[in-house]
């Protein structure tokens, strides 16, 4: 069983051999990781908790939020997905704390890009299904029951329906 020391220690080697602490993205077990991001987060919650666990600095945005900055802290991957590489809740969305205030990076970014607030009762879509992508071109306004017919879409076609 993979346990948090487990997790700390293998963190603490990657970072005096490269002088980095792994970032979130790179916690995939095919690329010799005990685990894999996801069982990471299952223990941890939060990323940050793991940060926490592992006695490292949290990740400190200086300067005003932009999605400049946004785009800079994430990977791109296949379909041109900016994958957020930092802080991920457990249900896998990217947050970041701005003004003392934690929100949902996706959410971030579609403001910035729109440069409109977001209303409680809306939801951001993400139209690659993937959580942590903050591309704005990927994001688009819908209400929860949207996004609920949009998650069963994904379902069905996961089982080949």
């Amino acid at each position: 069983m993979i346990t948090k020391e487990i997790c700390k220690n293998y963190a603490l080697k990657i970072k005096e051999e490269t002088r980095k602490f792994p970032i979130v993205s790179d916690w995939v077990k095919s690329n010799g990781f005990p685990c894999g991001k996801t069982y990471l987060l299952k223990l941890f919650e939060t990323y940050t908790n793991f940060r926490d666990y592992c006695d490292e600095p949290h990740l400190i945005r200086t300067g005003k939020l932009t999605l400049e900055w946004v785009k800079i802290n994430c990977t791109i991957i296949e379909k041109q997905c900016w994958e957020w590489v930092n802080s991920i809740d457990k249900d896998g969305y990217g947050v970041i704390v701005d003004n003392n205030v934690s929100k949902r990076t996706h959410r971030v970014a579609y403001e910035l890009y729109t440069q409109t607030t977001i209303k409680n009762n809306l939801v951001i879509r993400h139209k690659c299904s993937n959580k942590s992508c903050c591309n704005p071109e990927h994001l688009e306004l819908g209400t929860p029951k949207d996004n609920a017919q949009d998650d069963l879409q994904n379902r069905v076609r996961k089982i080949g329906y």
